[in-house]
């Protein structure tokens, strides 16, 4: 979370504006193209802050429409990432290494994993890389979507603040 406030201020001296950044890319794109960006983002390290996507959302004539559909590519994006979590638990020599090495994480993540996934739903961490994770140490499925389900809360909490602040 540090390093990403670090590389945002860094962009934001260097480069510009972050908001308008995304707001120029996302107008160049396709709505499809956008929701695409998305997936993957959500999928693979959650490198784009969802509130941009949020933000972008709000330029629709039922912003909260656009904005459950983002919600459910988030939520399909943290359950890809769950699922290769999941595949590459399997792999024998990643198996073993991080056995070995993490036992004593893997452990307290398996007994605390649920609070682990709330929180990743429901707060600016990267929901994409909490869901790995939940996939590697082999977090009960059903129990990770049961929780991941705080991300659908989140998405229209942060929508109705975003909204509020940007009228």
């Amino acid at each position: 979370l540090v390093a990403f406030a670090i590389a945002l201020l860094a962009f934001q001296h260097y480069v510009g504006d972050v908001g308008e950044f995304f707001s120029g890319l996302f107008s160049s794109m396709s709505t499809r193209g956008v929701l695409i960006l998305f997936f993957v983002s959500e999928t693979i390290l959650g490198m784009i802050p969802p509130d941009f996507f949020i933000l972008w959302a709000g330029s629709f004539d039922n912003p909260m429409r656009m904005v459950a559909v983002l919600a459910m590519i988030s939520s399909g994006g943290g359950f890809t990432a769950y699922l290769i979590g999941r595949r590459i638990s399997y792999t024998q020599r990643v198996n073993h290494y991080l056995n070995t090495k993490f036992k004593t994480q893997f452990e307290f993540l398996n007994k605390w994993g649920g609070f682990f996934v709330l929180l990743a739903a429901m707060f600016p961490l990267p929901y994409a890389i909490a869901s790995l994770v939940a996939g590697v140490v082999r977090f009960p499925m059903f129990r990770f979507l049961f929780f991941g389900l705080a991300r659908l809360l989140r998405f229209y909490l942060y929508a109705l603040a975003l909204f509020q602040i940007s009228n």
